[in-house]
């Protein structure tokens, strides 16, 4: 399938105004179906307050950031106590209706325009479902999902800003411990820049599942970029390669659930079929005779 292309992923307009945001490039994703998400701000970042599904996933990657075997809790966190954690089928319905009962009450409150959220939603409810089937989370994710203990990136992240926080702001004389915190900035601080760099590292692991996992688009405005593990990318990317995107594939990981873990999908891997071959060539083509501006009229 060929995704239509949407004007609005190249407007000039600036998407972020805080000054210090620092993914100032960042436009969004597309979804499956090529519909845009989330152009107006960043993803998860910059104010983002009424976000369902980012929310979700920070939610369920924290519950195994210190408990790798998260199997009981997630179950518990999910379903009714009663219910049997082997009995699969009743699981997956629950899950199932507790989604649909999510979308409905997702498109009451934001509208129909929206829905395209509430799909994002099930869709990583689903992929922590995936994942949480597994005895351990990792092993069901197998991917990389490290997040540093506070020891950790204390000792490899913190130390060196601490000694240049101990230059720039030397504790004044008489002056007591509490007051000196008072006046240091939140940058030189250990518990908020342990929790940005959490807050960080989540989101690039939600990037990676967005991708790999999920098969969803990310964008980039400059240069002109999509990252995708769509294995067609000439025929579903055509009118996007017609507007000067680089398109870069990633390894595609799929659900296996006989072992209840995604694995690196390898079809296809080293071949590219005649077709993808055939509007390569023609892309190519059309980009060297005709100017950006009159392409639209090639669009498949």
């Amino acid at each position: 399938m060929t995704l239509e292309f949407r004007e609005e992923i190249v407007n000039d307009k600036p998407i972020v105004t805080a000054h210090d945001f620092e993914y100032c490039n960042f436009i969004g994703y597309l979804n499956p179906a090529g519909e845009p998400i989330d152009y107006s701000r960043p993803f998860g970042l910059g104010g983002h307050n009424n976000n369902p599904s980012t929310d979700l996933f920070k939610e369920y990657m924290q519950l195994q950031i210190n408990n790798p075997r998260v199997y009981d809790i997630f179950y518990t966190k999910n379903i009714s106590k009663r219910m049997e954690k082997e009995d699969t089928k009743n699981v997956r319905k629950y899950l199932e209706s507790a989604i649909i009962k999510k979308i409905r009450e997702f498109r009451r409150k934001y509208g129909i325009a929206y829905a395209k959220y509430a799909v994002l939603d099930d869709d990583l409810y689903l992929f922590f479902y995936n994942c949480y089937s597994n005895m351990y989370f990792n092993t069901g994710f197998n991917g990389d999902n490290i997040i540093m203990s506070e020891s950790e990136f204390y000792e490899k992240v913190f130390l060196p800003l601490d000694e240049k926080r101990k230059q720039l702001y030397p504790k004044l004389p008489e002056e007591e411990e509490e007051e000196y915190w008072y006046r240091i900035p939140a940058s030189y601080q250990f518990e908020t820049q342990y929790e940005w760099y959490k807050q960080k590292r989540i989101l690039e692991i939600l990037k990676d599942v967005m991708v790999r996992f999920m098969g969803y688009h990310y964008v980039a405005r400059t240069p002109r970029t999509i990252y995708t593990s769509d294995m067609r990318i000439y025929e579903t990317f055509y009118n996007y390669l017609l507007n000067d995107f680089t398109i870069y594939r990633l390894p595609k990981m799929i659900y296996n659930p006989t072992i209840k873990q995604y694995e690196e999908n390898e079809v296809n891997h080293f071949f590219t079929p005649d077709s993808e071959l055939r509007l390569r060539d023609e892309i190519e083509a059309i980009r060297k005779r005709v100017p950006r501006e009159e392409r639209g009229r090639y669009y498949r």
